[in-house]
């Protein structure tokens, strides 16, 4: 147009003239769209428009539709990550496949750590390792001048833990043999989660004297997060420090990397000949106490009985037997705990799965329900015709169920009187628990449905 101009067109001439030519404004839109823009991004876009009109025209659907989606996203992401953490995720160590634990067996077959003295013996044997180790978990009480103590999960290791390992210090270093004898001074490595918490990450921390437990240690050293084996603590300490009353007692974990050369199997023999000519009678006893007395005045006179006896007998512990069988079960009730949350979780999902197809439902027979009422159907018919959709659904999903609970009961259940998933007591619980989140679901929708303008409902698209 501007060109028709400067050779001397009017401007209407011009503008008509140059609409011949190059077509009306919106197909010229169009074509410098589809040379700018690919076909399926336009087609992407398009239908993205489309799904937002129709989800806008039901907008209690499609929140149910959203919400559906999020907490689904949500617990597989959850499952994903535990599973990842625990299951998929390999050790954070060099050559894992290299590294071994070593441990005995009780006579019920259970896992126990070695001693110290176990330890000292290995480390001796000159067995076909580079490297040996060991690590003992226990609370560490952190404290200093200038904040209130602080309770952590600790640990004390060897000095070749953390370089067997490959686990380099964030500042500072590791422990080195000078640190792990009897008599040296203190040190104590920190976590990173600690060092972030309690010291804000100030690198002047390395080199600062804290208490540890109540005694003087140096910080030598910064751990870095995930070291997740040996131990994930709050603090290390050289395993010079534990005890010298618990030398005998199995109380160490004891892991190490066996040479390239040398075979697991042969490693393996060499090791269990080693600990068997170690091994020791256990030096410890537990004694049970039956009394009517408080239990402060049983510990009292119980200690004083004790060291009559023996004064350099060392006692460890007492506690009643009701927190001894309580802190046993603490990983029974808090699996407990978390299969009812995913319990509970899988159920809201249900419901609200559930309320989202009835709604749907609904929906599709906007016309259909419309006529219903405009031929004098009542709310109860149109009450009745949605609840009993949803009790065929619901119905159909407890029958495989059940047989699903059989199935397990027959094939995991076996041989274990006190679990069974297939009490006729139990199904029936769970079977009312469905039918009145069903009832909850469908209600909107019934109610909304009773609700209906027949004229509306017959021109509904």
């Amino acid at each position: 147009e501007r060109d028709l101009r400067v050779r001397g067109a009017r401007g209407a001439d011009a503008r008509v003239e140059a609409t011949r030519a190059l077509g009306n404004e919106l197909s010229a839109r169009a074509r410098a769209r589809d040379e700018w823009i690919a076909p399926w991004i336009q087609d992407v876009m398009q239908d993205v428009r489309f799904a937002a009109r129709l989800l806008m025209r039901d907008r209690a659907f499609a929140t149910t539709v959203v919400v559906v989606l999020g907490l689904g996203i949500g617990v597989n992401n959850i499952f994903f990550t535990v599973a990842y953490a625990h299951t998929l995720r390999g050790l954070p160590i060099d050559r894992a496949e290299r590294v071994v634990h070593i441990s005995t067996l009780d006579d019920r077959g259970t896992d126990r750590p070695l001693s110290l003295s176990t330890f000292a013996e290995l480390q001796r044997s000159g067995l076909r390792f580079t490297a040996i180790a060991a690590f003992h978990n226990a609370p560490l009480i952190l404290g200093d001048e200038r904040r209130a103590p602080d309770r952590v999960d600790g640990a004390y290791v060897s000095a070749r833990a953390f370089g067997l390992l490959g686990v380099k210090s964030i500042l500072g270093r590791s422990f080195t043999a000078d640190d792990d004898r009897a008599g040296a001074p203190m040190v104590v490595m920190l976590g990173n989660a600690a060092w972030q918490s309690r010291y804000g990450g100030e690198s002047a921390v390395v080199g600062r004297s804290i208490l540890v437990n109540g005694l003087p240690a140096s910080v030598i050293g910064i751990v870095p997060d995930r070291s997740g084996f040996p131990s994930t603590a709050g603090a290390w300490l050289p395993l010079a420090h534990v005890a010298e009353t618990t030398a005998n007692a199995p109380t160490v974990q004891v892991f190490g990397r066996v040479r390239d050369e040398v075979d697991l199997v042969d490693a393996r023999s060499e090791i269990e000949a080693i600990i068997e000519r170690a091994l020791q009678p256990p030096a410890t006893a537990a004694l049970i106490v039956r009394t009517t007395a408080d239990a402060r005045v049983t510990e009292a006179v119980l200690r004083g009985e004790l060291l009559a006896l023996d004064a350099g007998l060392p006692l460890y512990r007492l506690a009643t037997m009701a927190a001894v069988i309580d802190e046993a079960e603490w990983g029974v009730r808090m699996s407990v705990v978390l299969v009812h949350i995913l319990t509970l979780l899988a159920l809201g999902l249900s419901g609200v799965g559930l309320y989202a197809v009835t709604a749907y439902a609904v929906g599709q027979r906007t016309q259909e329900i419309g006529l219903r009422v405009a031929l004098s159907a009542r709310s109860q018919q149109v009450r009745r015709l949605i609840f009993g959709r949803a009790l065929a659904q619901m119905a159909l999903g407890l029958g495989l169920g059940i047989l699903g609970a059989l199935g397990w009961d027959r094939a995991f259940a076996d041989g274990q009187p006190d679990v069974s998933v297939s009490d006729p007591a139990s199904l029936v619980m769970v079977a009312a628990v469905l039918v009145a989140v069903m009832c909850v679901a469908c209600f909107v929708p019934a109610r909304r449905a009773t609700r209906l303008d027949p004229i509306v409902a017959l021109r509904h698209e």
